[in-house]
């Protein structure tokens, strides 16, 4: 019987569109049916076909043979014939079988098609005796020769129908039932432990065992036995654990150092310690919301309160009233208490250090993020305000900030009568040296007002104490826009900790003859009411005052006590998450700094001005570590020369001086370094032959030791240049931006240029050219240059011989703070005004090296300027030039102990580009310091007067 054009059913009338009554005759008579084309619509085909056989026109067991004749193919493990021709088949036809797979779009899921297809008709056959007969008999079918999985159907289908199928062995009214008790039990059980059968006598018995210092209390050997003591109160008293875990917090909080605590912080689910910190958090949000509304709500309440409530700011009691809708009644709160109304100061009060969050809860949760107790991300939502709302409130900050820097020194047009005669300036020049720090520290102080109120940011100074730098970093990076490190307590956390870390390093080479009786210790940071190290910071500033000529003997005699301390002093580093006494060992001949000191250097940049003292071990660790890089790779080198290795040229003239003297690689690199046309001009490096005793190791069979040799020399090279790059990525992010923000510190400036000396001059240049254009932004940095510039400008309108003395000093403090910005704004005055040659020469007799190498760089830059060195006339040489090289000329007869390197190098690069105009330059040098003059256009009289005697 062939199907019928259209039957009706409960959804409706079904057109038949595949299922024709030719091919149900052929699908139901044919033995073998051919594959023909892939059909549109796979879905429509087998609700066709599931129909067809439902109406029993079709048996079940045709339904393969139909769907091979439409292209649709059952997975290979429900078709046996299937099976057996892939066992059959061979490997290289497989794989070509799997890439053509690969290349054609994928294949219909026919079983899901299916199974969908039998849940569908079973809502439209219900009711109708025989089909639903047929239905069933088609899914059983289906099941039991693996078309369909029986999980499959019970997914898709109705219980009714998984029933009479036999799929499943519950009727489907108990299987409703069930469905509601596991659904009931997943979703609306409570899991809140039952308090009302807790004992508060296990508690007690908890909070006294938690609190006991001493030997008795917990530590590290007694904390096994203290947790086999709370597992036994937790089952003897009924107590509920999160309520232990917070309590175990609690205490935790309160004895901060007492690492046992983590023995019983493992006790619990880790997945619970994030809640119940994140709801410490929330408890104190809670009030710090309140006590803002307290004022209002204490008045609210006076005022709504029964009787004669008096309320507000009078403080008079009522008589019978209790608060509104802002009092707390009888309650204590932030808004009101009392139970005869009170209205006044404990109606309205509500107390800010009530609400605030204590710093004991940050460093809690520091400690359970840095031992991985708490994930960051999982407690960061907790933590308020959204950054958003932060990070909109700091661009604002930043922006006014910038605003007021901008008006320094900018004249007000508008300004009329006394504003225009007033001057702000007293009669006798002085100089405004704290006016960028002022400002900072005030800007600081409101901006840390705001920030305490940041969770995240006084998290994130939490995390700094507890030495978790990993953890702070992550911080860092995404408090990048609220410029945390601008905020004091956060620069000082940071800075504390990388005085820790360098701690081992510095303990090397500083004047340790100071701490007689003492052991060089780190410098530790105590946590909040923890008493403090007993080692003292004073002993270390007194070192760091002076005193470098007894540095040699105090490491001699310090050498013993520290080689038999320094092991028990590591380990105690190392628990601290500080540096180990690996890190301090020597690599290729260096000190082993953590790599982790040049991040916080990145991130601290020039608010390394905070910690004056921290600046100058900085310098001194990173003095010593290149200098034993490159002593050590020195005698590498040198070895393997005698060694007879086929070792590469290396180039060490400075790295082996420094082998035998040290002292002499402060002093700069050889004449032969690479020039600094890079810094000054484009003409390139002039092609001259290098001086530098440089060992070109001959080729040769060597041996196995003279190769190994050779690798050891390479790598010492690299390590040494690697120790370079290293010492000039922290001056140039960190060290001398920051001392743009030091007030006037000359031993600062000294430390720097004994840093600076050891690095070629035209890596310096470099550093000096990048220093003013990447820190544009920061208000502290460009408040500073202002201020320098204005009150040199001011210092210098006043200099003249009769106030050498005083105006020359307070230049030179300009410069210890200012060098760049100072020194150029002297030259630019100089260039335009001859007559300040002479003061302002006299007036450098107060400056250091580092000004002195500075004010060479910035002759050479302005030097490289682009613009004409001729007049208009086209013979006679520009003002500026001539006065810039009669300034350089007085310069270096005065100071005759200047480093002219770069001066001639930029000469000589110059003379190889065409252009001899700065020969001026070397004119005035020989005439100034070499006392030659030069002569032009002499008369006859004057020939004769200079030529010898005529024979």
């Amino acid at each position: 019987m062939a199907p019928p054009a259209a039957s009706s059913g409960p959804v409706g009338t079904v057109r038949f569109k595949y299922a024709t009554e030719q091919q149900v005759q052929q699908w139901r008579t044919s033995p073998d049916l051919i594959a023909t084309a892939a059909v549109d619509s796979p879905l429509r085909f087998i609700y066709e076909l599931c129909w067809t056989v439902v109406h029993g026109d079709l048996p079940p067991s045709r339904i393969p043979a139909a769907l091979q004749s439409a292209g649709l193919s059952l997975p290979p493990s429900t078709s046996p014939d299937a099976a057996a021709a892939a066992d059959a088949a061979d490997g290289p036809a497989a794989d070509q079988r799997a890439a053509d797979q690969q290349q054609s779009p994928p294949a219909p899921d026919v079983p899901s098609l299916l199974a969908d297809t039998v849940a569908q008709l079973a809502f439209e056959v219900s009711g109708q005796t025989e089909l639903r007969r047929r239905l069933v008999e088609l899914t059983k079918w289906l099941a039991s020769n693996g078309v369909v999985t029986p999980r499959m159907f019970q997914d898709r289908c109705e219980a009714k129908l998984l029933w009479e199928a036999e799929l499943i062995k519950m009727e489907p009214s108990e299987l409703k039932k069930k469905c509601v008790r596991v659904n009931t039990r997943l979703v609306y059980t409570q899991t809140k432990f039952n308090l009302l059968r807790e004992d508060s006598e296990g508690y007690a018995k908890l909070i006294t065992i938690l609190s006991q210092k001493g030997p008795l209390g917990l530590n590290s050997r007694s904390a096994n036995a203290v947790v086999d003591a709370v597992k036994s109160l937790i089952g003897l008293f009924d107590l509920d654990p999160n309520r232990v875990f917070d309590i175990v917090l609690d205490c935790y909080e309160m004895q901060p150092t007492n690492t046992a605590f983590l023995h019983l912080v493992k006790l619990f689910p880790e997945a619970h310690a994030p809640q119940i910190l994140g709801f410490k958090f929330s408890y104190y949000h809670r009030l710090m919301a309140a006590a803002a509304a307290g004022t209002k709500g204490g008045v609210a309440g006076g005022k709504e309160g029964g009787g004669n409530s008096k309320g507000g700011a009078n403080g008079e009691k009522g008589s019978v009233g209790k608060g509104g809708a802002g009092g707390a009644g009888t309650g204590r709160g932030p808004a009101g208490e009392g139970a005869d109304g009170d209205g006044g100061e404990k109606g309205g009060g509500g107390s800010g250090s009530e609400g605030r969050i204590p710093d004991s809860l940050f460093v809690l949760a520091a400690n359970c993020i840095k031992t991985h107790v708490v994930e960051l991300a999982a407690l960061y939502p907790f933590l308020d305000p959204p950054d958003e709302e932060a990070e909109e409130r700091s661009k604002e900050l930043n922006a006014q900030r910038i605003a007021d820097v901008n008006r320094i020194g900018k004249i007000n047009l508008a300004a009329t009568g006394r504003d225009l005669t007033d001057d702000p300036q007293p009669a006798d020049v002085s100089i405004d040296l704290y006016g960028a720090v002022d400002a900072e520290e005030s800007a600081a102080a409101k901006g840390w007002g705001e920030a305490e109120s940041n969770d995240k940011m006084r998290l994130l100074k939490a995390l700094l104490l507890v030495d978790d730098w990993p953890h702070a970093r992550q911080l860092l990076e995404h408090l990048k826009p609220l410029h945390p490190v601008a905020h004091p307590p956060i620069c000082a956390a940071l800075c504390s900790l990388i005085s820790r870390a360098i701690a081992p390093a510095y303990n090397t080479v500083h004047p340790s003859y100071l701490l007689k009786g003492k052991a060089p210790a780190a410098d530790t940071t105590a946590l909040p009411n923890l008493p403090t190290s007993p080692a003292s910071d004073a002993d270390v500033e007194m070192a760091e005052a002076g005193f470098a000529d007894g540095a040699a003997r105090g490491r001699r005699k310090g050498e013993r006590v520290r080689e038999e301390e320094r092991d028990g002093e590591v380990e105690g580093e190392k628990d601290r998450g500080g540096v180990g006494r690996g890190e301090v060992e020597s690599r290729g001949g260096g000190l082993r700094l953590p790599g982790r000191v040049f991040e916080m250097l990145r991130y601290l940049g020039a608010f390394l001005y905070q910690d004056t003292i921290l600046l100058q071990k900085l310098c001194k660790v990173l003095k010593a570590d290149l200098l034993q890089a490159r002593s050590a790779a020195a005698v590498a080198v040198t070895s393997a020369a005698s060694a007879g290795s086929s070792a590469p040229a290396v180039s060490v003239a400075a790295v082996a001086a420094n082998a035998s003297a040290p002292a002499a690689l402060c002093n700069g690199p050889s004449l032969s370094a690479p020039t600094a046309a890079a810094a000054t001009t484009a003409n390139g490096p002039i092609p001259s032959e290098s001086n530098d005793a440089s060992i070109a190791v001959p080729d040769a069979s060597a041996s196995t030791a003279a190769a190994t040799a050779a690798a050891v020399a390479t790598a010492a090279a690299a390590a040494a240049k690697e120790v370079e790059g290293r010492v000039i990525e922290a001056l140039e992010v960190a060290l001398l931006p920051a001392l743009q923000a030091v007030v006037a510190n000359p031993p600062v400036c000294m430390q720097l240029w004994e840093l600076l000396s050891c690095i070629p001059f035209h890596e310096r240049y470099r550093l000096y050219g990048e220093w003013e254009r990447d820190n544009e932004s920061n208000p502290l940095v460009l408040a500073a240059r202002q201020i320098a510039r204005l009150d040199t400008r001011r210092t210098l309108k006043r200099l003249a011989k009769e106030n050498l003395k005083p105006t020359g000093r307070l230049l030179a403090k300009l410069a210890h703070s200012n060098p760049i910005t100072v020194l150029r704004t002297i030259v630019v005055q100089v260039e335009a005004y001859k007559e300040m040659i002479p003061p302002v020469v006299d007036a450098f007799k107060y400056f250091n090296q580092l000004e002195f190498d500075m004010l060479e760089y910035v002759v050479i830059e302005r030097l490289a300027l682009p613009r004409s060195t001729i007049k208009d006339d086209g013979l006679n040489i520009a003002d500026w030039l001539q006065c810039l090289a009669t300034f350089w000329g007085s310069v270096c007869k005065k100071y005759p102990l200047l480093e002219l390197r770069g001066l001639l190098s930029y000469v000589v690069n110059r003379l190889h580009g065409g252009e001899a105009v700065e020969l001026v330059l070397l004119q005035e040098l020989m005439e100034q310091m070499a006392g030659i003059e030069t002569s032009e256009n002499l008369t006859e009289e004057q020939l004769e007067a200079l030529a010898g005697e005529t024979r």
